[in-house]
């Protein structure tokens, strides 16, 4: 029967076959079976011992109500409804215990170790697969076949983590169990199961995508990229479950909670028939003061779900974007250029609508100030990536620049190649994705109350905008050069150049404000100072930098038109 179903596996989808077939070993299988199995054995066992025990008086599962002529004494101020009720001989009477609050601890237990297990072993195994097969020297077998992109990444996606499938699908019933004991309604349990599978969609298609570009750095590759995954997914949990119980934080970084899929449980829980104090955590009032663009888009689970699917879609959508385009041609840059435009403009009105909360500045002028602070970190953070995503190889740009060279008498439109063309220098369309994000800003910083902190924004706007253009430009720069590991050189030179600054700023106690504040003008965060120093003196620093930006740019067209000089006469010979 196994044979059966993988002939017909390897009549759809061949490289799925060759995946299925080289992992479903009958050891693996029973090994995966053992594993699951004793994972759920210990968690259950875990939880049974967290029951309350003989001659215990107050405990979380506890239904019972202190009697009134009850004189006994607690260390512990737990609510009067946690009474632990005893019969004659001192033992607890089961019928008492709260077993549907058991059960739900349980499956929010299982919920979250699910999702761990998904992504980030997935990402592993996923982006190890693809350096496993690039040290082998079979991946450009495997891109050169005659097989779709599609089917050859549907086939990666199915079947590389397909034992991390079946020892997830092993653990199901018994997810399923605690969730319909906890009495959650099937819809969302199954909810649930959607957004978890659609935000595997979008990790494993980046983790193939990263797997695609960055091969040559081994098992530090897969371990790199499974540890930000990791990272993520713990500092998503820890604010959902944390003792500081800010799980929204009316800022730009609420976006991110779209791509958690742990973010629907609070909906979950919502409906269980227990109060949200007694369950003590994911409480979901939290979630319906979260706007976008003053829209209460939160308020229901339908409304999380939208959102959240809605954006791990768009997300997957750009990222197949790119292996579409570097999976027949790893010289081809990742992103288009056309696609960088809508990207920068989507992420530009999805961020502002998250930093514009209308309980954000209902209540205090700067903390909407503040969110813009915050929500040009990420700008910078975010074109640092597409300067990267961006960026043509040096081969191909020398070749755009001997074509140039030798075409003088019949120039083209030059305008037009270097803000559409897929081979020419890539400076002038980050400058044009930053004119998108910075008129997007710019709207919304006259249209929401900043009041007194609108110029401060405008200008810190400004400044951030030539910051970001410096950088890149710089970067742009060094991965133009024919030397190993350019990119690797290029990450560690903005890492320095964002970081040393601000060290210095911190070792020399130079703060935001006062005599010395126009040096952050300088660094990686001016909108910070920005409110503290003078229209005139921000003019000058713009001055500045634009000065430093057109040298950058002199000199790189100069390299570039070397380049194609230097080449050209080899190529007539």
């Amino acid at each position: 029967m196994l044979s059966t179903l993988l002939s017909r596996i390897g009549e759809l989808n061949p490289q799925l076959f060759r995946e299925v077939k080289g992992r479903c070993k009958f050891r693996n299988l029973a090994i995966a079976v053992i594993f699951s199995s004793t994972v759920q054995l210990l968690l259950y066992l875990f939880f049974s011992s967290r029951l309350p025990i003989e001659f215990e008086t107050f405990h979380r599962y506890c239904t019972g109500i202190i009697p009134p002529d009850w004189q006994g004494y607690t260390q512990i101020p737990l609510s009067r409804d946690r009474f632990c009720q005893q019969d004659a001989f001192g033992y607890l009477l089961p019928e008492t215990l709260n077993w549907h609050l058991w059960w739900l601890d349980l499956f929010v237990s299982l919920s979250i170790i699910g999702i761990f297990v998904l992504l980030v072993g997935g990402t592993y195994l996923l982006v190890a697969d693809l350096s496993k097969e690039s040290h082998r020297g079979t991946l450009g077998f495997i891109c050169l076949s005659p097989q779709s992109p599609q089917s050859i990444v549907f086939g990666k996606m199915l079947g590389v983590p397909i034992l991390l499938y079946w020892l997830v699908a092993l653990a199901l019933p018994f997810h399923l169990t605690a969730g319909l004991k906890a009495e959650i309604p099937l819809p969302l349990i199954l909810s649930f199961y959607a957004l978890s599978l659609v935000s595997c969609f979008f990790f494993y298609s980046a983790a193939i995508l990263y797997g695609l570009i960055g091969t040559g750095f081994g098992t530090f590759q897969a371990l790199g990229s499974s540890s930000v995954v990791l990272g993520f997914l713990a500092l998503m949990t820890w604010r959902f479950f944390g003792d500081s119980g800010e799980i929204i934080s009316f800022s730009p970084a609420d976006g991110l909670i779209g791509l958690y899929p742990g973010a629907i449980l609070p909906y979950l829980i919502s409906t269980t028939p227990h109060s949200l104090d007694t369950i003590g955590y994911l409480n979901v009032k939290d979630f319906v003061q979260l706007t976008w663009f003053n829209w209460h888009l939160f308020d229901r689970a339908s409304g999380m779900m939208v959102f959240a699917i809605a954006n791990n879609l768009l997300l997957t959508y750009g990222v197949w974007r790119g292996l579409k385009r570097r999976f027949h041609n790893p010289n081809i840059a990742i992103v288009s250029r056309l696609d960088s435009y809508y990207l920068s403009g989507c992420a530009a009105v999805i961020l502002l609508g998250f930093t514009v909360q209308h309980h954000v500045w209902q209540h205090d002028d700067y903390r909407l100030y503040y969110n813009f602070s915050i929500l040009s970190v990420v700008t910078l953070i975010a074109f640092l990536g597409l300067s990267f995503a961006l960026s043509s190889q040096p081969q191909t740009l020398q070749n755009w620049a001997r074509y140039r060279h030798q075409m003088r008498q019949n120039p083209r439109n030059l305008l037009k190649d270097l803000l559409w063309g897929e081979k020419s220098p890539a400076t002038l369309a980050i400058a044009l994705n930053l004119l998108i994000v910075a008129s997007i800003f710019s709207i919304g910083i006259f249209v929401f109350p900043f009041k007194t902190y609108r110029i401060p924004a405008l200008l810190g706007l400004g400044v951030t905008v030539s910051i970001i253009l410096i950088y890149t430009s710089a970067i742009q720069w060094i991965l133009m050069l024919k030397t190993p590991k350019r990119s690797l050189w290029a990450l560690l030179t903005a890492a320095i150049a964002i970081s040393l600054p601000l060290a210095s700023f911190a070792l020399l106690g130079i703060p935001v404000h006062g005599s010395s504040a126009w040096l952050w003008l300088f660094s990686a965060v001016p909108v910070l100072a920005a409110e503290y120093i003078r229209p005139s003196t921000i003019l000058i620093s713009l001055l500045v930098q634009w000065s430093a930006i057109a040298l950058i740019h002199i000199g790189f067209a100069q390299h570039l038109r070397k380049l194609g000089e230097s080449s050209s006469p080899t190529i007539s010979v």
